[in-house]
């Protein structure tokens, strides 16, 4: 089956004034905290195949967590699954298809009042179903379906082209409006597509946290950003330079092997999800040699990385996962090769 497409301290005062003007150069810097979070074994899986019993994963694409429910996007079967903290099925919703309480190409899922939201890839929708998978309602999308979240009171903020800002905001009556408006600056002409786009456009990662805070990731640049709900720009950090720059060294190779062949390509971003853990934290997602992501305070940024130690089967399945979400000391993880659950070693 062919698969679908998309998708501080203050600064003391014996300090130099070298030494504090380089303090203010890394201020822009996420500063990374010691000890990384250590990834360890790996202690249930849910391996993706074709026909191995009806809760096998065929194309797992996305997941979070909420309380003691694993939910999984299965895009190679239309629906959503339900597992245990063990990865043991609870249950599963959703069939093939356009109509309401059918999905068809789903890819990213959120949980919001107690409902699960999933979007889809080929009907540029969400459709919302109750926690027992029956179906509520669905919202027609003004454009082709992104990273999305919501906020408190129900406005969904999701992923869009638009050259000025970076996401769509759709608040509960309907009103629909740009947001969160990209700063001023930070793109050179070689950070623009030949319609003069942001490379990003469309490809920003979006995590809504408590207190009204709208994190957006610039999926090419590698910054983050956090925004209010007013759509006012309150903090803006980007990755440690010993992590973004064999990212965007991986990215341009990517893109030149396939200008070589002739190909075009418009956008390849930097980083692979951004998911809100059930603690209110961040987790970045993102490979760079045996890193697999960072976690991140959504205040300040601040942040640890998540290392995955040599094991040649256990690295391919968390170094290449598409989503991930930390719950409490455990890793769990979705890939094309199915879903996993890892004991974490946490400082």
């Amino acid at each position: 089956m062919l698969r679908r497409l998309l998708p501080l301290l203050p600064p003391l005062l014996l300090l130099t004034a070298c030494a504090a003007a380089s303090d203010r150069g890394d201020e822009r810097i996420i500063r990374v905290l010691d000890p990384p979070i250590v990834v360890g074994e790996m202690f249930a899986s849910r391996p993706a195949d074709l026909d191995a019993g009806h809760f096998t994963l065929m194309h797992p694409t996305d997941l979070r967590v909420q309380g003691d429910t694993v939910i999984v996007v299965d895009n190679g079967s239309d629906r959503i699954v339900l597992f245990d903290p063990a990865l043991q099925p609870l249950g599963d919703f959703g069939r093939s298809g356009f109509g309401p309480g059918e999905l068809e190409a789903p890819l990213y899922v959120q949980v919001w009042n107690d409902q699960y939201v999933v979007g889809e890839g080929n009907s540029q929708r969400l459709s919302f179903f109750d926690r027992n998978g029956e179906f509520v309602r669905m919202l027609r999308l003004p454009g082709s379906l992104g990273f999305f979240d919501f906020g408190d009171d129900g406005t969904l903020y999701i992923a869009s082209r638009d050259p000025e800002h970076y996401l769509t905001a759709i608040s509960p009556d309907g009103n629909v409006r740009r947001f969160a408006r990209r700063p001023d600056g930070i793109y050179g002409p070689e950070d623009r597509d030949e319609y003069g786009l942001p490379r990003s456009a469309g490809w920003e990662l979006v995590a809504v946290t408590d207190g009204g805070r709208i994190h957006v990731v610039d999926n090419h640049l590698g910054l983050l950003l956090r925004y209010d709900t007013a759509g006012d720009l309150q903090l803006m950090k980007e990755l440690p330079p010993e992590l973004l720059q064999p990212l965007r060294k991986e990215r341009d190779e990517f893109v030149g092997a396939f200008v070589k062949r002739g190909v075009r390509v418009l956008a390849a971003p930097l980083m692979k999800g951004l998911t809100v853990n059930p603690d209110g934290s961040l987790f970045l997602l993102f490979r760079v040699d045996d890193v697999a992501g960072a976690v991140l305070d959504p205040v300040d940024y601040s942040s640890r990385l998540v290392q995955m130690p040599p094991n040649p089967v256990h690295e391919k399945l968390v170094l290449n996962a598409s989503a991930a979400v930390i719950r409490g000391d455990t890793l769990y993880a979705v890939a094309d090769f199915g879903l996993h659950a890892f004991h974490l070693r946490v400082p």
